[in-house]
């Protein structure tokens, strides 16, 4: 139960991250 809030805030960083990376591929192949 305590690992929740963890992994719901790994999650979020990870499709932070991979939002991040995609608008900078983006920004590239531009």
């Amino acid at each position: 139960m305590h690992s929740a809030p963890l992994f719901r805030e790994r999650e979020n960083r990870y499709e932070q991250s991979t939002l991040a990376g995609c608008e900078k591929r983006f920004r590239e192949g531009m």
